[in-house]
């Protein structure tokens, strides 16, 4: 997002900063997120969002700089203006939901968009499937947020 004068305002001895249409229509925690994580259909929240809650904290991301979408219905084009995003993680089937016509290889880091793409299985399969777990840290997640 670029400022320039004219999109910044001065009142009560605050600036606020004025959203175009385009920025009205984004949650507020997309604008200020470094890592967006967008899952496919949860079947056993508690035990799903648990393995999610504990992949992304031994990534060594706070709460506040990351944010999840659920069961995604934008393309990429929606949240591809954000600049903070600078991670991309899918876990499930949902590439095609966000019309994102490039090949991503499952569990490992892909530079698209100037962004880093980490694509997996859903948090179902994870959670059932130790394998798939330990591929996703192991090729992924730990040399890009811990070894790099």
């Amino acid at each position: 997002m670029d400022m320039n004068f004219y999109s910044v305002l001065y009142n009560d001895n605050k600036l606020f900063n004025h959203k175009n249409e385009l920025e009205k229509n984004i949650s507020e925690p997309l604008l200020t997120v470094r890592t967006l994580v967008i899952i496919a259909t949860i079947n056993n929240e508690m035990e799903e969002l648990n393995l999610l809650g504990n992949m992304l904290k031994a990534c060594k991301l706070d709460t506040h700089e990351y944010h999840v979408v659920r069961e995604n219905t934008s393309s990429w084009l929606y949240y591809r203006q954000l600049s903070n995003i600078k991670e991309v993680i899918l876990l499930g089937d949902i590439q095609q939901s966000l019309d994102l016509d490039i090949q991503l290889m499952e569990n490992f880091p892909i530079k698209f968009d100037n962004r880093v793409f980490i694509k997996s299985g859903s948090l179902a399969e994870l959670a059932f499937n130790k394998n798939l777990k330990t591929e996703l840290w192991s090729k992924a997640l730990q040399p890009h947020f811990i070894q790099s």
